[in-house]
């Protein structure tokens, strides 16, 4: 292979990496299994899990005017109950785990994008009054995802569940479930958690 067609083999690997990342990006923010970058699209179905990645999307792009929150012990409370009681508009941001302060974080955000938002109901679990202000239940989080800056459609995190997203429309849909939560329909005497949880644009279900 002489220098011309060593360059030019060069040239053809390099576009073909750059439509490879393109395509990926593409899909990404298409897709966005977070809501980072817009709502969700009517034509898909999304399986919701890791709520630290995507209680920030629905502060940005959902629309309502009340909003449950705590840690796993609010992941039980129903929206539609809430809307049913108060007449609100209501969707949940719950954090497994956390302290105050990371569920502090999240409402002010909330607040500061959705002037809307008037009714807030926060679980306080009894054993954050003994925990230190700033106390935190792990060491990384996807801040990257919290800030006005707009982020890069690349990390793994992102890419992984947009892939499984699309390849999810291939299968038969789920049932509809009014309890997307981790330990919904938990087999009795297991505490393996039952990950059910979908939403539909279609039918509006979501964490109902």
């Amino acid at each position: 292979m002489n220098q011309a067609e060593a360059k030019k083999w060069f040239l053809k690997c390099l576009a073909g990496l750059g439509l490879l990342l393109a395509l990926t990006a593409a899909i990404v923010i298409l897709v966005d299994p977070y809501f980072h970058y817009h709502r969700p699209f009517p034509f898909f179905s999304y399986r919701l899990y890791q709520e630290r990645y995507i209680n920030d999307g629905i502060s940005r792009h959902f629309d309502f005017d009340a909003l449950i929150t705590g840690t796993s012990m609010a992941q039980n409370f129903k929206p539609s109950q809430v809307d049913a009681l108060f007449g609100t508009n209501c969707v949940k941001e719950t954090f497994s785990g956390a302290g105050y302060q990371e569920i502090s974080e999240n409402l002010d955000r909330a607040l500061s994008r959705n002037r809307e938002l008037k009714t807030v109901i926060w679980a306080l679990d009894y054993n954050g009054f003994f925990r230190e202000y700033d106390w935190v239940q792990y060491e990384d989080y996807p801040t990257y995802l919290y800030d006005e800056i707009p982020s890069m459609p690349f990390p793994i995190c992102s890419i992984k569940p947009s892939f499984t997203t699309v390849c999810w429309q291939t299968l038969p849909p789920p049932s509809p479930v009014h309890r997307a939560l981790p330990w919904m329909n938990t087999p009795p005497g297991s505490r393996k958690p039952a990950w059910t949880g979908f939403f539909f644009p279609m039918t509006g279900i979501m964490w109902t």
